[in-house]
């Protein structure tokens, strides 16, 4: 939703320059219009919890991002219970985990109460029950790029689902990565001086990265007799990440929405992929399903949804690739320093080590005398460098 805040700004500042093409004149901005509210606030048929995040519109201008603290947030089901959520996080809000769940054909509606006591409430929104996903599956590509002698190679993953009774049409995806990488220089020593070393107890050579989608993905069969969609393309996943050097799962998740809700996401990735011309169409004033209690005129941003999900999970492994593509990890250029014995290399080694560097392992000659030391760089040596966890995660099948 950080993509939110501009639209309102772009639109105000395209009014004004294109009526300055006719003739001068004064254009009063109106108040507030670079700080309004921005919600995004999902309720699925799946267990909880269920996050919604609260902040403010801000101007091209500006960098910070602006969020919403300490509101009374709550998730209310017609006719049923109704959750405050517990702030977790700076403008996030959460249920608890064995709280409120959305379940299919009931209404649920979002109330948000700021601590100035302004109010606001989302319309009452259905849970449409999810289809399963068909299948999820990947074909090898090379795309093209400015220089067309150097097409950029990948995968290409696409989705193919369908309603048998004709009742979703509108659909929405996200999806959350993760890819097990390694390092080519793990270590599993540390050095102590006096030409010691001691065995550590983890070694940080293999790590799993996790990723989730930020970008709009939606798709509707509306204009096709039978409720189908078919070859749907989500991302491109290219060789110039390590997410395909060793096993890559993708875990997509599909929610049924309705046509409101389609509009919405529709508009808002027309806006944001919008050049930013103004003989090309302008942005929209996306607004939602929100609105103020307290003054009609008062604009609110964003999206409460209520949506069924089904969700497909599947693995890609480097052998899926062709041998001949390479795989770009950033450490290509990995290698070991040597630190010859002398009568200062002991004191060499710890100003490596303290400038960032890593004891690899010690070097010895025949006889088992030491005569050097192997040292590298942190990333070619700790997998967590690079945010990933040594957690193998639990759905891990390899």
């Amino acid at each position: 939703m950080k993509k939110l805040p501009a639209i309102v700004f772009i639109a105000v500042v395209s009014i004004l320059i294109l009526n300055r093409c006719v003739e001068p004149f004064e254009v009063d901005i109106p108040a507030g219009a670079n700080n309004l509210l921005v919600v995004d606030g999902l309720i699925t048929n799946q267990a909880g919890p269920y996050t919604v995040k609260i902040s403010r519109s801000v101007s091209l201008q500006e960098n910070e991002f602006q969020t919403v603290n300490n509101a009374t947030v709550s998730i209310e089901e017609e006719g049923g219970p109704i959750e405050i959520l517990v702030q977790t996080g700076e403008g996030q809000y959460q249920s608890h985990e064995n709280g409120i769940r959305g379940a299919a054909g009931k209404r649920y509606r979002l109330t948000i109460a700021l601590t100035d006591e302004k109010r606001y409430e989302s319309s009452w929104v259905t849970l449409k029950p999810s289809p399963e996903i068909d299948q999820v599956y990947f074909e090898f590509e090379e795309k093209d790029t400015e220089d067309e002698n150097e097409p950029l190679p990948g995968v290409q993953i696409f989705l193919d689902t369908h309603d048998p009774d004709n009742n979703t049409r509108f659909y929405r995806w996200e999806w959350d990565e993760t890819w097990r990488y390694t390092v080519p220089l793990a270590t599993s020593r540390e050095y102590l001086g006096n030409d010691l070393i001691r065995r550590l107890d983890t070694v940080k050579g293999t790590c799993w990265h996790h990723a989730s989608s930020n970008t709009i993905s939606i798709g509707s069969s509306l204009k096709s007799t039978q409720d189908v969609i078919s070859r749907q393309p989500l991302l491109f996943v290219s060789n110039e990440t390590d997410r395909l050097r060793r096993r890559y799962s993708i875990l997509v998740k599909q929610y049924a929405i309705d046509q409101d809700e389609y509009i919405f996401w529709n508009a808002l990735q027309e806006s944001n992929n919008n050049p930013g011309s103004f003989f090309d169409k302008q942005p929209q004033s996306t607004t939602g399903n929100l609105r103020s209690l307290d003054n009609s005129n008062e604009r609110v941003l964003g999206y409460f949804s209520a949506a069924g999900v089904s969700t497909k999970r599947i693995f890609i492994d480097r052998t899926d690739i062709p041998r001949d593509v390479k795989i770009i990890t950033g450490l290509e250029a990995c290698n070991l320093k040597l630190i010859d014995k002398s009568p200062t290399s002991e004191q060499q080694v710890f100003d490596a080590l303290e400038s960032g560097m890593v004891f690899f392992d010690l070097k010895e000659d025949f006889f088992g005398n030491v005569t050097g030391y192997f040292l590298t760089t942190r990333p070619c040596a700790d997998c967590t460098v690079f945010g990933g966890s040594l957690e193998r995660p639990a759905f891990w099948d390899e």
